[in-house]
């Protein structure tokens, strides 16, 4: 008992270190409400498209495509990894539950990937010698809508969203470049506004964002009973 309350202790330290005052009251606050309601604190960002965007450079040498369809699979390993053959045998009854809805939803995000593919979405996705470790998504006003509640975006707007980097590669500046690349893009496209939404919780990745020179523009509530 004890050495899980040292655990813990150590997690809620960390997290204030990295994630700041705000964060660390934030969650307790959402956590003593959560017996009655879902609260989530989302941040929106948009930077200045009139500047040129600079270039980014990662800690590691990566190369930036946009992805296709026959790559989504390859993208879902790096997000929703499943275990090898060999080491389904020797899993539990809970852990064959937990594998089974792991396999679900891994298949609710392909279909999910490949609509967004054939609307007009544009995957970038970032490759260290080969390897997947990171993607992003970007949206475009001419993209048709395949979300229950579509961001209505202006014929000179985009929306960047659904940025992942896989846990190995985390660190190394991989969501700016890739970040960086698509604004470019977007300029090129004669795009003039940009945005994107962080949840308060991912202190990380707010701070790529702000590096690459996004500004917050405003903060969304929700309260779900």
């Amino acid at each position: 008992m004890f050495s899980r309350l040292r655990e813990v202790a150590r997690t809620a330290i960390d997290d204030f270190r990295y994630q700041g005052p705000e964060v660390f009251f934030w969650h307790l606050f959402v956590k003593a409400c959560s017996p009655v309601v879902k609260l989530d604190l989302q941040i929106l960002f948009e930077p200045d498209l009139s500047q040129p965007i600079e270039p980014r450079r990662a800690r590691v040498d990566c190369s930036i495509q946009p992805a296709t369809e026959s790559e989504i699979d390859e993208i879902l390993d790096m997000q929703m990894p499943l275990p090898q053959r060999e080491q389904l045998r020797d899993l539990s009854d809970d852990e064959e539950l937990r594998h089974a809805q792991s396999v679900m939803a891994r298949e609710k995000a392909r279909r999910a990937f490949q609509a967004a593919m054939r609307a007009g979405e544009q995957c970038y996705l970032a490759r260290v010698g080969g390897e997947p470790v990171h993607s992003n998504w970007i949206r475009f006003a001419d993209c048709r809508p395949v979300e229950g509640r579509p961001v209505d975006l202006g014929p000179d707007e985009v929306y960047t969203t659904d940025a992942f980097t896989a846990g190995p590669w985390r660190g190394k500046g991989l969501h700016e470049v890739v970040l960086a690349h698509m604004l470019i893009v977007a300029q090129r496209r004669g795009c003039r506004h940009a945005y994107t939404i962080t949840d308060l919780f991912k202190a990380g990745s707010r701070r790529g964002v702000k590096r690459v020179g996004w500004s917050q523009r405003g903060r969304l509530l929700y309260v779900t009973p």
